[in-house]
């Protein structure tokens, strides 16, 4: 009985130790697409406001930020985010990437979410059909929504149906 127990835990070992041994990194994954917008208010630029970015990957644990400030004609722009994680043999077989992305515009008294997006995969072009995310944001167009306790902001997004989308994103 002992030896089929200690044959037992080293084969339980063995077939950990194998597992383990089948972990890759993958690096260089698209997590959030460059974005270029601009800000308005009645259809004028708004210059030196403060817009952050945020972006939540099942792969990590925490969410991560970044700002910008708008410039004189109200533009702003975030360069892309890639990233890299260990994947697990289990992760390999049944890891589907989702990839919470919000971009918000921060006031003094409020915080408005013009642009939010879940993200399936790290193909180039995913969010929108373009190399870049391409946005307007009026903040005359946002709305309190009184269940959630915050501010949505309407926003204009260039888009490309997704039927009518092409792999190479040339367009």
């Amino acid at each position: 009985m002992v030896r089929i127990l200690v044959a037992f835990g080293l084969l339980v070992a063995g077939l950990f130790t194998w597992i383990q041994a089948q972990s890759e990194t993958r690096s260089n994954l698209l997590l959030f697409s460059p974005v270029n917008g601009q800000l308005l208010d009645h259809g004028k630029p708004m210059a030196g406001q403060t817009i952050q970015r945020m972006y939540l990957w099942n792969m990590e644990k925490k969410p991560h930020y970044d700002n910008t400030l708008t410039d004189s004609q109200g533009r702003f722009h975030f360069d892309e985010i890639r990233g890299s994680a260990e994947y697990g043999f289990f992760a390999q077989l049944f890891n589907q990437p989702v990839i919470l992305q919000d971009i918000y515009l921060l006031l003094p008294d409020k915080k408005i979410d013009f642009y939010f997006h879940s993200r399936q995969n790290h193909r180039n072009c995913e969010e929108t059909g373009y190399p870049d995310i391409q946005i307007t944001f009026d903040v005359s167009k946002t709305r309190f929504n009184g269940d959630a306790q915050a501010y949505f902001g309407d926003s204009e997004i260039k888009n490309i149906p997704l039927f009518e989308r092409k792999e190479d994103c040339n367009y």
